[in-house]
């Protein structure tokens, strides 16, 4: 294989996956995307929340270090599931299962201050 190539992903290789399954919730638009500036609906907790999509096109340490810091010192933090897989093929599905459970993994980990959950996407928004 050529020296030159670039594995996409290979960031999450040998990663420890996420064993504990998360709370899954529906729409919520009082979690601002991370980053945001402090408002009013941080009055009583701060709510943030970051795409999937986004944690799992993370190429290295400094993306995701990247991502981290604009969580940090959120109350809750919500993970968007805004990708799936297409294919129907077991080993697909699996792979894309396996790395974003490393990816969550790495958030709760990273974040232990901060309470962890899946969120849908806003369904409204999209149509």
């Amino acid at each position: 294989m050529k020296s030159t190539y670039k594995l996409i992903g290979a960031f999450w290789d040998h990663r420890e996956a996420l064993g504990s399954p998360l709370a899954l919730a529906e729409y919520d638009p009082t979690y601002l995307a991370a980053g945001s500036a402090l408002c009013l609906f941080d009055f009583l907790e701060v709510k943030r929340s970051v795409a999937l999509s986004e944690l799992m096109s993370a190429d290295g340490e400094a993306d995701v270090e990247g991502i981290f810091e604009e969580l940090r010192g959120a109350d809750k933090v919500a993970v968007v599931v805004d990708i799936a897989p297409r294919s129907t093929g077991k080993v697909q599905r699996r792979f894309f299962r396996k790395r974003a459970l490393q990816a969550l993994r790495m958030l709760v980990d990273e974040l232990p201050e901060s309470e962890v959950i899946l969120m849908l996407p806003n369904r409204k928004a999209a149509a």
